[in-house]
């Protein structure tokens, strides 16, 4: 175990308003499923008690590794800023975070558009009937919904 290793955060998330009808959400620690996640329920109360609100960004300078939940709670807000019709500004996320939430924002039905299922492979296979399987399991369908994504995506390469 290295020195790295001893010293472990959990996830931590600070709100801040900029004054500039932004609320700039900061995330912090390790946002890991196994080692807790916050709730995104204060980041929608907050934006929910925020008429003058126009913009939500994101901050994640500190935050040390992540996994599918912080797609998850990511995913949440961005849906919910969306319904609002807020501007959600990503850049602060990691590149790969980007990506993700980008796969997870395209149709599922658009990725095998257009093909035969007999042509589609291995990969896209697994992928569409991950999609399938989820559709409609609250909690889960979200998840396994960008892992099915994920999937279809390499797919395609």
């Amino acid at each position: 175990m290295n020195a790295h290793d001893t010293h472990r955060f959990d996830a931590a998330l600070d709100l801040n308003d900029t004054g500039t009808a932004t609320l700039e959400i900061v995330l912090k620690g390790s946002w890991r499923l196994r080692t807790g996640l916050p709730a995104a329920d204060p980041v929608i109360n907050r934006i929910t008690s925020s008429p003058q609100l126009q913009t939500v960004s994101f901050a994640t300078r500190s935050v040390t590794d992540w996994d599918s939940g912080l797609l998850v709670f990511l995913s949440r807000v961005v849906r919910f800023c969306e319904s609002r019709q807020l501007r959600v500004n990503t850049d602060g996320l990691p590149r790969g975070v980007r990506k993700l939430l980008a796969l997870a924002a395209t149709p599922a039905q658009s990725a095998a558009s257009g093909r035969r299922r007999g042509d589609d492979n291995l990969l896209s296979q697994i992928g569409a009937s991950t999609l399938r399987a989820v559709a409609g399991v609250p909690g889960v369908e979200h998840v396994a919904g960008l892992v099915g994504q994920a999937v279809l995506a390499a797919g395609r390469v």
